[in-house]
């Protein structure tokens, strides 16, 4: 019996959901700091280095947007720009050796070549959200990725 190895790497995709306190989030949903949020998350060293004037209480102090990852990190490869490999590999765990390589080039060129159909999830540019799910408020950073993630995730 064969094995193989489908790697789908390249530029792409992140997406973090993680809990923040009612305080902290009504903090920065507040007409002043609203526009502020996505700087903040981004880098809060650059933010306060940039904004002097402004002084985010310790409440509020909720960190780099990759650290907010509690409650779901996921990221993937965008279609337009992504490799495929393809490898057979000696068995079905995690550490098989590799065997041969197969395939190694442009996912785009071998969904075409192949006449594969995928399907493209929609898509954003940077973007913070702070969001209510259940009983928790949650504040969610995405980077080019999909919104699809979320559905579900509760």
């Amino acid at each position: 019996m064969a094995f193989y190895s489908f790697m789908i790497h390249g530029y792409g995709g992140e997406i973090v959901l993680g809990k923040i306190s009612k305080k902290a989030a009504e903090f920065w949903q507040s007409d002043e700091m609203a526009e502020h949020l996505h700087g903040y998350v981004f880098s809060p060293e650059w933010f306060e280095e940039e904004n002097p004037n402004i002084k985010i209480p310790k409440y509020a102090q909720i960190g780099v947007w990759h650290d907010l990852e509690d409650r779901g990190h996921e990221w993937g490869a965008d279609d337009r720009h992504a490799q495929l490999t393809i490898s057979e590999v000696s068995d079905d765990t995690w550490n098989a050796n590799h065997v041969r390589d197969i395939y190694y080039g442009s996912l785009s060129d071998f969904v075409h070549e192949h006449g594969l159909d995928i399907v493209i999830d929609e898509c954003f540019n940077d973007e913070v959200h702070l969001i209510e799910m259940g009983n928790q408020l949650l504040i969610q950073y995405i980077i080019s990725s999909t919104v699809d993630y979320l559905k579900g995730k509760n």
